[in-house]
Order: structure tokens, then sequence, then C-alpha cells
């Protein structure tokens, strides 16, 4: 049975190939990304439930942000879930930051791919949830 789908945007080639095998045995449709416009070229073709996105993304680590605030600029995407994983825990108020851009969920890395798992089913069985209530 499909779980759902899954994209992942994130520079990381080794980390996105480990869940998106982990995510597939699972019983989920998953896709990489590794840049924004890759990304919005997948979202629109594969059409997610969700998008796992790297906040630290480019050479200014704010890509990823900056990314989610273009995202949620576009009425298309505003019901995307969106969890952020980020690779820093100096920076304390970057999870106040993408809640405050749009973010559902946030974590930092290093995070195991069953407990990223568990964070996006209970994220995708809220927005189920939430769209229900409104219809």
């Amino acid at each position: 049975m499909r779980k759902g789908k899954l994209l992942m945007l994130d520079d990381n080639a080794e980390l996105c190939a480990s869940f998106g095998r982990y995510f597939k045995i699972q019983g989920w449709e998953f896709k990489a990304a590794a840049e924004a416009g890759e990304c919005l070229k997948a979202l629109e073709d594969f059409q997610p439930d969700a998008l796992i996105l790297d906040c630290n993304l480019g050479k200014n680590d704010r890509e990823g942000l900056e990314f989610l605030k273009f995202l949620r600029g576009h009425r298309k995407h505003r019901g995307l879930a969106v969890l952020v994983l980020t690779g820093t825990r100096k920076k304390s108020d970057q999870a106040a930051q993408g809640f405050g851009l749009g973010a559902d969920q946030y974590l930092v890395k290093p995070v195991s791919p069953r407990a990223l798992e568990a964070r996006l089913v209970m994220l995708l069985r809220f927005v189920r949830r939430s769209s229900l209530a409104t219809e």
C-alpha cells in the first residue's frame, strides 16, 4: 500500500539516497532535488504530499528558508505539508523563523529515517484532518 508521496530538497546527495531507500522500502513514493529550481519542477510533476526541506541549502545557508518563503507566497503551494530539517543546533531562533515562514514541522539533523517518518505520518494525518474539517 502506498503511504504517500515525499519530495526532499537537500544538497546532500548521500542523505537523500539514504532516506530515499528507507522510504521506498516503507511504501512511500520518494523523489529528491538538490536545488530550488529542480524542486519547483518536481513539485509540478510529482505533486508530493509533503516536502522535506533542508533550511541550510546553498552557499549562504539561507536558501532553504528563502525557498520556503517563496513557496508560501504562492497560493498553489500554500497547503503543502513542509517539514524543515537543519544541521545546526546553534541558531535557536532558526526554528522560530522556519515556523514563521510556514514550516509545519522542524527537526535537527542527524535524524533517523524512522523518526523522520513518524513526524511525517503525524504531519500528514493532521493535514488530512484539517482539510476534511474545512470541506
